[in-house]
């Protein structure tokens, strides 16, 4: 049984022969795909500074992190993705939504800007 259910992706041609090309490279967590991949963050998002992580409870903790943020928030988080994830129609007991969409950052935003009040921790 699966405990944390993910969204089923969509995997073009295209994505294979780009995984193809990183897997025949030798590096699969490091190397110049990555490094161009950072590279066209910091254009898009014209920033100082990107990090890429390998999941979403990775970046998670690093958002924990930058922000030092107590328990109290890190729970807040981590109940404003999971209700982004119902708004999705995601649900975790119900393995027919998995392949449905994830929500994404922007998603999570829009939750997080419907709420009334974000507990502080003190």
């Amino acid at each position: 049984m699966i405990k944390y259910p993910y969204s089923k992706p969509e995997v073009t041609h295209s994505d294979i022969e780009e995984v193809r090309k990183v897997m025949q490279g030798g590096y699969l967590s490091q190397g110049e795909k990555i490094n161009e991949f950072e590279r066209k963050l910091l254009k898009t998002f014209k920033s100082n500074n990107v990090i890429v992580c390998n999941s979403g409870t990775a970046a998670l903790h690093l958002i924990y992190e930058a922000l030092g943020l107590g328990p109290k928030q890190q729970m807040r988080l981590k109940n404003l993705v999971l209700e982004a994830y119902e708004l999705k129609g995601i649900d975790r007991s119900n393995k027919n939504t998995w392949s449905l969409p994830a929500p994404t950052l922007s998603d999570v935003w829009d939750v997080y800007i419907d709420q009334d009040k974000v507990e502080q921790d003190s």
